[in-house]
């Protein structure tokens, strides 16, 4: 029986992991329009991958070889922040513990932070996967799927919402990709309508 780490599913995932590491380290090389588009795309595709791997249990009760430097993670966080600009920052209801009792805060957050999160996991399994030690294999499988689902799967769709909008939904998503969205920003908007909630409500 074939070892699981080798199943079409996984080398699906694989091929996908490889491109958006790429993709992510050339930021620089397009348009604010064009790369938020491609980026939005490539997102749903790694999100559906992910979700589709097999399961799989540690071989090993260590951890696993770290390969991503904060160097790495910075060049990806600030070639993305610098192409995106105002368009980066967005707004989203923070997590509580019991949101039934208490109003969720909004907070910042930021798109090239997350795309830098989603990146470093991608990284690191594919250079664990690439050494081609079927239990390192398997360990960096079933990591990068703990990550996903405890961490960094919110993480891209947070991210992806936010693209989403500023493509579709933002008045200024027609004109030029470099302007920045300054005080029509979708983070001031939705900060400014929150606070004029808070309002009405103790008023």
């Amino acid at each position: 029986m074939e070892n699981p780490v080798y199943s079409p599913q996984v080398i699906e995932f694989v091929t996908v992991a490889s491109e958006s590491v790429s993709f992510f380290e050339k930021s620089a090389s397009f348009e604010k329009k064009d790369y938020l588009t491609r980026l939005s795309k490539l997102l749903a595709i790694i999100y559906q991958k992910t979700s589709m791997l097999p399961d799989f249990e540690p071989v090993y009760d260590e951890d696993l070889e770290q390969f991503v430097t904060e160097s790495d993670y910075e060049f990806v966080h600030q070639g993305i922040l610098s192409l995106l600009g105002d368009s980066d920052s967005f707004a989203e209801y923070s997590d509580t513990d019991n949101p039934w009792s208490e109003m969720p805060e909004l907070e910042a957050s930021s798109i090239s932070e997350n795309i830098a999160d989603i990146y470093q996991d991608l990284k690191d399994f594919l250079m664990r996967y690439q050494m081609g030690n079927e239990d390192i294999m398997n360990d960096a499988l079933h990591l990068c799927q703990r990550s996903f689902r405890e961490y960094w799967g919110e993480k891209l769709l947070s991210a992806l919402k936010a693209i989403h909008h500023t493509l579709y939904c933002t008045a200024d998503s027609d004109e030029d990709d470099r302007q920045p969205q300054s005080e029509n920003s979708f983070l001031h908007r939705r900060m400014n309508d929150y606070q004029e909630e808070n309002d009405n409500e103790w008023n």
